[in-house]
């Protein structure tokens, strides 16, 4: 029997639903969510065991809509979700089994398109963490690295992906958090030290 994945908002006194429950989830993926900075639609990303691919849903008020069509081939891993503050459409970043790394792919209003390369080698059903420097409008991305057995962060810089700084600690295929400080604007990385 298949889970579906299920989003709830508290209203101060309880948690209520947001629509309806939406995909088919396999045993060991997660799902991200993010609100879109003009209109405060929630943006849901996850990995559907049916189709066996990332899919983008967002919330119009009243039901749970498909942004374009499914994304990539995968059958786990958690996938990151994040707005562009130029364009405000929405980046996704996963585990790329096609490439036997991640990507990350971004919506321009009518279908998915990739940015840049795929990078890094996949570390099982490791999650990423995908996230935009709002003083550069650069997207970050941070993964745990298979073949370094470390974690890596890496930058958009408008046609290519760049490594920032050295890889990070030992990683067996946990997955990082990555977050800007609010006022310098550093990139900050939380992970699960291995070693």
């Amino acid at each position: 029997t298949l889970n579906r994945y299920v989003v709830k908002y508290f209203n101060g006194t309880s948690w209520l639903p947001v629509g309806l429950p939406q995909g088919n989830t396999p045993i060991g993926v997660g799902i991200d969510i993010a609100f879109h900075p003009q209109n405060n639609n929630a943006y849901i990303v996850f990995t559907d065991a049916i189709a066996s691919a990332y899919r983008v849903m967002y919330f119009n008020g009243t039901a749970w809509t498909q942004v374009g069509t499914d994304v990539g081939t995968t059958s786990g891993g958690i996938p990151s979700i994040a707005f562009n503050p130029v364009t405000n459409f929405p980046y996704i970043g996963f585990v790329d089994p096609a490439a036997n790394g991640y990507s990350v792919w971004r919506f321009d209003g009518s279908a998915w398109l990739p940015v840049g390369l795929s990078m890094g080698t996949a570390a099982g059903w490791a999650g990423v963490s995908l996230e935009f420097n709002s003083s550069s409008n650069e997207p970050y991305f941070a993964y745990p690295d298979g073949s370094s057995n470390q974690f890596v962060v890496q930058r958009f810089n408008g046609s290519a992906w760049v490594q920032v700084g050295s890889n990070i600690g030992f990683t067996g295929g946990a997955t990082p958090c990555i977050a800007f400080h609010p006022t310098t604007f550093n990139p900050y990385i939380a992970y699960s030290d291995a070693n």
